[in-house]
């Protein structure tokens, strides 16, 4: 028990520094997690991307800024649904458990498609709305 508490001192004390020196960067600055979900963000990628910075870590999002750029966080994966990361699920746990490569093989089963919408202004070229899409199976 006492191993596992030095580790998350020390992750916490990890953390605090990593966002001490991106809260410190006066340019615009996203940190993402390997699902593009949104972890971290400083001021300035609040107030490029007219967000609220309290309330954003892990929520996905999608807007249209006021100049006609259309963006999105977390669109989802397209692939199989019963996966990690279209990879069948068994093999990373056995990888995860033994910490020893193993050959990864798509997973089998029903899939979905996620996409995005963009309406576009033709007179102007810019984005005027933006819309999540999914194909389920």
């Amino acid at each position: 028990m006492k191993e596992l508490e030095i580790q998350l001192k020390v992750a916490t004390a990890e953390r605090q520094h990593a966002e001490a020196i991106i809260y410190s960067i006066s340019d615009a600055v996203l940190v993402t997690d390997p699902f593009d979900e949104l972890v971290l963000a400083n001021e300035s990628a609040a107030r490029a991307l007219e967000f609220d910075l309290n309330n954003s870590e892990r929520a996905p999002m999608e807007k249209v800024l006021a100049g006609g750029t259309a963006y999105i966080t977390d669109l989802g994966m397209t692939g199989p649904i019963d996966s990690v990361i279209g990879v069948d699920k068994d093999i990373i746990l056995q990888r995860f458990m033994s910490q020893m490569p193993v050959r990864f093989e798509p997973a089998k089963g029903p899939a979905a498609l996620h996409g995005v919408v963009i309406t576009v202004d033709p007179e102007s070229g810019r984005a005027t709305d933006i819309q999540r899409l999914r194909v389920p199976a």
